[in-house]
């Protein structure tokens, strides 16, 4: 949220304007901080991608959800690999329709607060059922649980 954010501002549309004039430079961080991990991220993924049978899932709760459903199709067409878009809620309802052992699996976790119970909970359970288990979260809070649990993460 904005450092001025109040009830009043909100109830008036001031705090979303404030949101919309803040993504110009929320886009050039975003890049400069994907700029600065690039070689770190190849370096993670490169192996990952070389695998055949590699299941990449998409995932996210509420609107972080959307993100998955927007570029999974593209991300599938462009690079020939298996990736699907499931929400949270779905993968922790019925994690056995989604999560098979028999093949290894990256869990992209999309989340802007990084604390969403069920975004946790779907990471806890593909450690839990994919013994061949990688986790790339994706958030804008370095202090949420998904950013803080990326070390113990496989």
């Amino acid at each position: 949220m904005p450092e001025n954010y109040t009830p009043a501002a909100a109830a008036t549309g001031t705090w979303t304007e404030e949101e919309i004039r803040h993504q110009p430079r929320a886009w050039i961080r975003s890049l400069t901080n994907i700029d600065a991990l690039r070689s770190a991220l190849n370096n993670f993924l490169e192996p990952l991608l070389r695998k055949e049978n590699l299941r990449i899932i998409l995932t996210g709760a509420g609107t972080s959800a959307f993100i998955g459903d927007i570029i999974a199709p593209w991300l599938a067409s462009h690079t020939g690999k298996n990736f699907s878009a499931v929400p949270t809620t779905d993968l922790v309802t019925n994690p056995m329709d989604y999560l098979n052992p028999a093949h290894p699996l990256l869990l992209i976790s999309f989340g802007r607060s990084g604390n969403s119970p069920e975004s946790v909970a779907a990471v806890e359970l593909a450690n839990q059922f994919v013994p061949e288990c990688y986790h790339l979260p994706i958030t804008c809070n370095e202090a949420g649980a998904l950013y803080q649990k990326r070390d113990q993460q496989r």
